[in-house]
């Protein structure tokens, strides 16, 4: 008999102007004096109204942070960390993108473990708990709020991307407010909205792929395929943004339950390497991958296809199911305008020394099947021109 194990995630409070019962969440949670991270511009322009002020109704104390950068580096996290010892917080409360959650799952982490934040860089540890926790994503896309996950910059390692995989970065409540994201520019709106779809692709044609699991990536990539470029074109679609942040959200729950792979780790070290946003990089790399992973998984392929609306014949070979999905995914990404790697001017003969790095990344052992150096060679080579 085999077996299956799966935890949803963390508690989700999902809807319209959500945002405003965090003063009330984070009161039930035991929480007097809150670490508010946050990107720097949020406050400017007016996203953390509705959270400041549903602190300050519930008599709640915040001590702010918006120093987040970008792909976080182990340095500020450890700059923030400090801060919030000194502050003597109780809870954390992040707003903004999949950094500054990353930013707050990782001083949590070093709430109650000693720093530095290197040491838990690896899997199967067990840490002392933080505190609560609250995630508010701004952006719809890299599902952060749901998973248990911590992506850093190591700059004691050539600046490679690494993660903190822990419970303790598991969300004590996820926050969705679809209202929060109606502000997001296309071209971000485009990156994110990819990035949930590769991570729904990569987890249902994973080595861990499950049907409980596969039910929430068909239904992420149902939502996605029919609401992005709705979303992209109109950012105050109202339904397309509230689809855009369910679709995210459940894609988060799925690939913190299984594992996303060689999209992603291809996606990490284009990041590293060229500093392009991590869902442009996933985005160019997921077409060609999941192509390939036909040859491993035609079924998990089709359905993929399938749940975009791609017509596939019942008796299309494994190489026609990869195909034909793969011409899906790369009609959705041209329709919202995600580059290929020659459009933004990447060197080849720097991408294709990259081969190395992409199989040390760790989601590379989640790949569904065996993969020669030619064959991430072919999938560069596809993602370099297309």
């Amino acid at each position: 008999m085999s077996w299956l194990y799966s935890h949803i995630g963390a508690p989700i409070l999902m809807g319209w102007e959500a945002s405003k019962e965090v003063g009330l969440k984070a009161k039930e949670l035991g929480c007097r004096k809150v670490f508010l991270v946050h990107d720097q511009n949020l406050k400017d322009i007016g996203l953390l109204d509705d959270i400041i002020n549903s602190l300050e109704e519930q008599q709640i104390q915040y001590c702010s942070f918006d120093g987040v950068q970008p792909d976080p580096p182990d340095v500020v996290v450890e700059a923030a960390a400090e801060l919030a010892r000194n502050q003597q917080i109780d809870g954390i409360i992040a707003v903004g993108g999949g950094s500054a959650i990353d930013t707050a799952k990782a001083v949590n982490v070093l709430m109650r473990n000693p720093s530095p934040i290197h040491q838990y860089l690896r899997p199967g540890l067990t840490l002392n708990p933080g505190v609560p926790s609250i995630f508010i994503p701004t952006t719809a896309g890299t599902g952060s709020e749901v998973t248990s996950i911590s992506v850093i910059t190591d700059t004691l390692h050539d600046q490679e991307k690494r993660s903190v995989n822990n419970p303790v970065c598991l969300a004590s409540l996820a926050v969705i407010d679809p209202q929060l994201m109606m502000g997001m520019p296309p071209s971000l709106t485009a990156s994110t909205g990819m990035d949930a779809f590769a991570h729904a692709a990569e987890a249902l044609t994973c080595a861990m792929a499950n049907p409980l699991m596969n039910a929430f990536c068909r239904e992420a990539i149902r939502m996605i395929s029919q609401n992005l470029s709705k979303a992209v074109k109109d950012g105050q679609n109202r339904e397309a943004r509230e689809n855009m942040a369910y679709a995210s959200t459940i894609a988060g729950i799925a690939f913190t339950n299984v594992r996303v792979h060689v999209g992603h780790s291809i996606g990490h070290v284009l990041g590293a390497a060229y500093h392009v946003p991590h869902g442009v990089a996933c985005a160019i790399a997921i077409p060609p991958v999941i192509r390939w992973a036909s040859k491993w998984v035609p079924q998990q392929v089709r359905m993929i296809g399938e749940a975009m609306g791609c017509q596939i014949p019942q008796d299309a070979s494994d190489a026609e199911i990869g195909k034909i999905t793969a011409d899906g995914i790369q009609k959705l990404k041209h329709e919202i305008q995600i580059p290929s790697m020659k459009d933004l001017g990447f060197d080849w003969e720097t991408v294709k020394n990259l081969v190395p790095l992409i199989r040390q990344q760790g989601a590379f052992v989640a790949k569904p099947g065996e993969i020669s150096d030619e064959e991430l060679l072919a999938i560069l080579q596809e993602a370099y021109e297309q």
